[in-house]
């Protein structure tokens, strides 16, 4: 409850075992745990219902602990956001870490080997849904950058679903010199 930063919240969806107490002070960014909480669930017979309400005996016009919702399907290859500062991917279907890897588009465009053009791992099992990265290529120079989740210290894929992809990636990926292993 924004007014009230030590009251604490317990979040749950219905129809399954997820809670999560979330709250407290603001941080002064959107922090999980905090001023939100991240579930993931299977909806099967298209109901997703949730509660919110306000602490017990608090006053009603402080807040709530549930304002919004956002529902997106969760896909096993995650979309992946490159910035100026940051790389950032949304979540894969069952991934607890993620790998992440960069080529260089020039190699690519030579010699049309994926493998071939992998530079670098930038980050193997790694947490979260961010990668700090400010590496910017050097005059008429590119870097590509591929995602994968991994679950349960399996890496899962690096392909994508659709008929828009040239080649299996995994096939060019896995054992190439630079890619995470």
């Amino acid at each position: 409850m924004p007014a009230v930063p030590t009251n604490r919240s317990l979040v749950t969806v219905d129809n399954t075992p997820l809670e999560v107490v979330v709250g407290g002070a603001w941080p002064g960014v959107h922090k999980e745990r905090i001023t939100f909480a991240r579930h993931f669930v299977d909806v099967t017979n298209g109901d997703l219902t949730q509660h919110a309400g306000v602490v017990s005996g608090q006053d009603e016009q402080l807040g709530a602990a549930l304002n919004g919702i956002q529902i997106r399907r969760v896909v096993p290859e995650p979309p992946m956001f490159v910035r100026r500062a940051t790389i950032d991917w949304l979540a894969a279907l069952n991934a607890q870490s993620y790998d992440i890897v960069r080529g260089d588009l020039g190699a690519l465009r030579a010699t049309g080997d994926l493998g071939a053009s992998v530079d670098i791992c930038l980050a193997q099992d790694r947490p979260g849904y961010l990668l700090p990265y400010a590496t910017e290529p050097g005059p008429g120079d590119g870097h590509w950058f591929l995602v994968r989740g991994v679950s349960n210290d399996t890496p899962l894929t690096w392909n994508s679903a659709g008929g828009g992809q040239a080649g299996d990636r995994d096939a060019a990926l896995d054992g190439a010199p630079g890619s995470c292993l």
